[in-house]
């Protein structure tokens, strides 16, 4: 029998870094002053050692909903399994 691949940790790395992107009224991005910018940095693991990376504004990957929410739905759960931790997450 195969064993499948479970996510075995969640973490978020809040960061900050230079940036001279400056978004105007109507959404556009243009080159601006620099100024500092915060994001975050989504990473889960499974225990075969694969790893997925995602990237956000730190106000759309909030650590604390990650760690109180989010990493209890995601740890023992076969990472294949998209649609039934999307209706875990949703629900």
């Amino acid at each position: 029998m195969k064993v499948l691949m479970k996510i075995t940790s969640v973490s978020v790395d809040v960061f900050s870094f230079p940036s001279r992107r400056a978004v105007d009224s109507a959404g556009h991005a243009h080159p601006g002053e620099e100024k500092p910018v915060k994001m975050a940095m989504l990473r889960i693991a499974c225990d075969e050692g694969s790893e997925g990376f995602s990237f956000g504004s730190a106000e759309l990957i909030r650590p604390h909903i990650i760690e109180s929410f989010v990493k209890k739905v995601l740890i023992g759960q076969n990472p294949m399994n998209r649609e039934k931790i999307w209706q875990e997450l949703a629900h």
